[in-house]
């Protein structure tokens, strides 16, 4: 493996480095979205989409896009 990202840490199982790596694809994907559009006309389908999950793996990560948003100025 030559990408860095693709390297599992010592301790780390699959499913944690495959969370690890939707969680950050989420945050930059609401990231994106709410740099364009403000919070107020960033919408989860739009950061679902930006992430390539599924509306339903957003919600799973993140309970609300007032709980994303706060994820992502933390």
């Amino acid at each position: 493996m030559s990408d860095a990202s693709q390297l599992m840490r010592p301790g780390e199982t699959r499913r944690q480095r495959n969370a690890a790596d939707k969680c950050r694809a989420i945050l930059s994907g609401a990231r994106a979205n709410f740099m364009a559009h403000g919070f107020g006309g960033a919408s989860m389908d739009a950061i679902a989409e930006a992430a390539s999950v599924s509306k339903m793996t957003l919600y799973r990560y993140f309970d609300s896009k007032e709980v994303l948003f706060a994820g992502r100025i933390e």
